[in-house]
């Protein structure tokens, strides 16, 4: 049992440490130094479900505003989807599609962070339509 489960995550940044700051206001992860200047390790929480991941410096150019995704697209469960957007807005982060209901699932949106990452965040709950 749990083979074949995403185990790790990583979040690449042109300025890995005001993106960990925007990280660490928004949904309370922290960060430690794994290879200096290069890697940081990410601390997302307490407790068996979800993973840890790392932030890595971006090797090259950041993707344009607009593209579309081409690497997988992490999804963070929140307990207040309409609190997490406003701060995630008040942070520095934009818009890339706005919360839609996932019958019988919950709610979803999806923000651009501050580097021009795209994620997700959910709130779980059956009466989404």
């Amino acid at each position: 049992m749990g083979m074949n489960r995403p185990v790790h995550f990583e979040i690449h940044s042109s300025d890995p440490p005001a993106l960990m700051e925007f990280y660490e206001k928004l949904l309370g992860w922290t960060a430690a130094p794994m290879v200096e200047g290069v890697v940081w390790a990410l601390r997302t929480g307490e407790g068996p479900r979800g993973l840890d991941g790392a932030m890595v410096r971006r090797k090259g150019a950041r993707a344009p505003i607009g593209q579309p995704i081409n690497s997988f697209c992490c999804t963070m469960e929140v307990a207040d989807l309409d609190a997490k957007l406003e701060l995630g807005l008040s942070l520095g982060a934009q818009l890339a599609l706005a919360k839609f209901g996932i019958p019988g699932m919950g709610w979803t949106a999806y923000l651009i962070d501050p580097d021009g990452n795209v994620f997700g965040l959910h709130q779980p709950g059956s009466g989404a339509a």
